[in-house]
């Protein structure tokens, strides 16, 4: 018996991979939507849908938020899509040290 396994080559667009792409206020209005997508296809979100090539981290949203299942129209598949939020003025300002004279007892600090 032989055996013979066919193989196709792969098109540009699965040779490319995945890109990332983002949508403010989407799926959640105040937060950034951010999904990876195959790039032979990205162009479909991005010309329809509004959203952009890169990540949420780029235009400045970088606190996590959680996921939240989309349902892309007209295609019908449930995409997932992390959501990120911007930070706080406290979370940018990062940590500082505070300190009193004579705490807790005189003589400390």
């Amino acid at each position: 018996t032989v055996s013979i396994k066919l193989f196709k080559k792969p098109s540009e667009a699965q040779l490319a991979g995945n890109v990332t792409i983002y949508k403010i206020d989407s799926p959640k209005k105040g937060d950034c939507g951010e999904s990876s997508c195959p790039a032979g296809v990205a162009h479909f979100p991005e010309t329809f849908g509004g959203y952009k090539e890169g990540t949420c981290a780029s235009v400045g949203y970088t606190v996590p938020d959680g996921e939240q299942d989309f349902k892309v129209p007209i295609w019908g598949k449930t995409v997932s899509i992390k959501l990120f939020k911007k930070p706080s003025e406290a979370q940018l300002a990062g940590n500082v040290t505070i300190y009193k004279i004579d705490s807790p007892k005189k003589g400390d600090c």
